[in-house]
């Protein structure tokens, strides 16, 4: 229904025979009129996380949409935009309401298991939602001291949630899917624009302990195949070794956890990474992937993995200084200067970019984290 309103082909392009600006208002009324329908649906259903993913799905669409138009008419659809943008943050703050209660509780997301890979899937996922949300704050415009003051309190909150399920589920160290990597940077850029380095740095401290150790043993180490069926394999039977070294060909999770070491001065943590590198897993092939400058084509509908290239292997210098220049040295490249090439920040809704990555499971673009460098 959402494509059809929006006259949307399957690959998000554009239906032959397209409205114009006011059609497609009216169009995009309609779309949010049935997000929230289905919205509310699932909050009295109990699944408040699916009332977010819908509200997602209908801003990401109709934000791809309007980009579509001619340029000079895109600024009329932005109060359906904003519209739109206060039912997401509405679901969000009912979300983190519901939720809230089982941070604070020591594996209070568990249920019945506090290590498992069923339970990863959903920390994970809690992770992500809370660091996006949490960006989604954090990013909001400031207009004026009353607002300001507003948002700081969002933004505390949220971060007081988040460091609270870190602590009190250990198993938010051990990533179990390669895509985890998504979740883990929204929630340590988050952490880091919250102004919560330590406690950032503690938990990359012990991701780091965990993840050398999987690596090393081949065992509960995030697949790269991130195929939940794999990931079930693995947990019932790792006797098989060549299917085991499938799952462990590449990864984005070892690459991202060494940069963000060398973001956060972690020095004896990237050195046991390094060294891991270079001898019990040295088969693993650490990757980045980077969007090419056309990324807003496709970043708003889904599919814009397609449009990028993979810094393979992603090569570990020796220190983390000599790391930090590296990462220096990437950032001044402008062919991938995806921050500057948004759409969305003109307008004060950067954060959609971010909301885009957890939605439709695309890495995070180091070109934003690598710019929490300290000077």
């Amino acid at each position: 229904m959402f494509l059809r309103q929006l006259g949307l082909n399957g690959d998000g392009t554009l239906v032959d025979g397209t409205t114009d600006a006011r059609g497609l208002r009216k169009a995009v009324r309609r779309v949010h009129l049935a997000s929230q329908i289905c919205a509310r649906w699932a909050q009295s259903e109990g699944d408040a996380r699916q009332a977010v993913w819908i509200s997602e799905r209908a801003l990401l669409w109709v934000w791809h949409r309007v980009q579509l138009m001619d340029e000079g008419d895109r600024a009329k659809l932005h109060p359906e935009i904003a519209v739109l943008w206060q039912s997401y943050t509405s679901a969000a703050a009912h979300y983190f309401e519901i939720v809230q209660p089982h941070l604070l509780v020591r594996d209070g997301m568990a249920g019945y298991g506090s290590e498992g890979a069923e339970f990863a899937m959903v920390l994970f996922e809690h992770i992500g939602l809370l660091g996006s949300m949490g960006l989604a704050c954090r990013l909001e415009p400031q207009t004026s001291e009353a607002e300001a003051q507003i948002i700081e309190g969002n933004v505390t909150a949220v971060a007081d949630g988040l460091c609270a399920l870190i602590r009190n589920h250990p198993a938010s160290a051990s990533p179990r899917l390669d895509r985890h990597i998504i979740d883990i940077n929204l929630a340590l850029m988050f952490l880091m624009l919250a102004g919560r380095r330590e406690e950032a740095k503690d938990w990359l401290t012990e991701m780091v302990k965990r993840l050398d150790y999987c690596l090393r043993t081949k065992s509960r180490f995030p697949v790269c195949s991130d195929s939940l069926e794999d990931l079930v394999a693995l947990e019932v039977d790792r006797s098989d070794s060549q299917f085991v070294e499938s799952l462990m060909r590449t990864s984005w999770c070892l690459a991202t956890v060494a940069a963000w070491c060398a973001i956060l001065d972690l020095d004896e943590p990237y050195a046991a990474l390094t060294l891991g590198a270079l001898d019990s897993y040295a088969n693993v092939c650490p990757q980045l992937w980077h969007p090419m400058q056309d990324w807003p084509s496709q970043w708003y509908f889904g599919g814009a993995l397609d449009g990028g290239e993979a810094e393979a292997p992603y090569v570990f210098l020796p220190t983390v200084a000599a790391m930090r220049g590296r990462m220096t040295e990437f950032m001044k490249r402008e062919e991938f200067q995806w921050v500057d090439g948004s759409p969305t920040r003109s307008v004060g809704c950067w954060a959609l970019d971010f909301i885009a990555c957890r939605h439709f499971r695309m890495p995070v673009p180091a070109s934003a984290w690598y710019q929490l460098i300290p000077p």
